[in-house]
């Protein structure tokens, strides 16, 4: 993907309403997104967030991804260090992960991306964080599953 894209993309980045929180069903934690042309994007729980990936069948998942997570540790490098950027931001390397911290009220702000995803466009996403809307909040939900059996006749038939 075109770093110019991915750029663009990131200016878009923002919290989730306290509605889309509820309706992701993680009341009282701050959820984070982005919109990146050529990437979709899902839940994830490990940890909580949002996660882009590559919709490029010939991409290799990691090396293009981008998690954005948000958690409200007192020393969110820890154990390792995150240097000082300007702005507020701190960089961070995790095994084959790289990207930036921020502070944002009582939440930090991480935003992370694989090998093959350009510094600056994290800088940018991290700086452009923004909470997520329902909109975007329904499109990462899973279908509600379909309920069968007995119980769900009964149901069905008082509609």
């Amino acid at each position: 993907m075109p770093r110019e894209q991915l750029r663009a993309a990131a200016a878009t980045l923002r919290p989730l309403t306290q509605a889309e929180v509820g309706s992701y069903g993680s009341p009282g934690r701050a959820m984070f997104t982005v919109d990146v042309q050529g990437y979709s994007t899902h839940g994830q729980d490990a940890p909580p967030g949002i996660a882009l990936e590559s919709t490029d069948p010939a991409a290799t998942p990691r090396s293009v991804r981008i998690e954005v997570t948000v958690d409200r540790l007192d020393f969110p490098c820890a154990p390792a260090t995150c240097p000082a950027d300007a702005d507020g931001l701190q960089y961070r390397e995790i095994q084959d992960l790289h990207g930036y911290l921020i502070r944002r009220g009582t939440v930090n702000v991480s935003v992370l991306g694989g090998v093959g995803v350009d510094r600056a466009v994290l800088r940018r996403a991290a700086l452009d964080a923004r909470p997520v809307t329902d909109e975007e909040l329904l499109r990462v939900l899973p279908p509600v599953p379909q309920r069968q059996g007995p119980l769900q006749r009964l149901r069905d038939w008082f509609g």
